[in-house]
């Protein structure tokens, strides 16, 4: 059996593609999935999945709410480098961009 999940072309704030489709498999089935990439150059409205949490802020960003395979969408970016606002289900969070950098993301929701 073959899945294969179509993602749009995301492109980044700074203007180059953030996405590469890639063929994965797992449990004998073919996922044709593009690598993560930073949660800061997630395109506002797109829904993502949490890959990577940076190990120095797993226990403040756990007390949010934003957990690794979390689904969640950018919904703002504040001007002159302020933090990223995303939604994780029906709560807003607001993350400072060095932090949204360093955090790692897969568009689409899960299966």
């Amino acid at each position: 059996m073959s899945v294969v999940i179509r993602v749009p072309l995301v492109m980044s704030t700074t203007g180059r593609c953030a996405l590469t489709h890639v063929t994965r498999t797992r449990w004998n089935r073919t996922v044709d999935a593009p690598p993560p990439f930073p949660l800061v150059d997630l395109v506002a409205g797109v829904d993502a999945r949490v890959v990577s949490v940076p190990l120095e802020d797993v226990e403040r960003l756990a007390a949010e709410g934003l957990h690794r395979g979390d689904v969640l969408q950018v919904e703002t970016r504040l001007p002159l480098g302020g933090p990223v606002v995303v939604r994780l289900g029906r709560a807003r969070v607001a993350l400072a961009q060095r932090v949204a950098a360093a955090i790692l993301v897969q568009p689409g929701r899960p299966a």
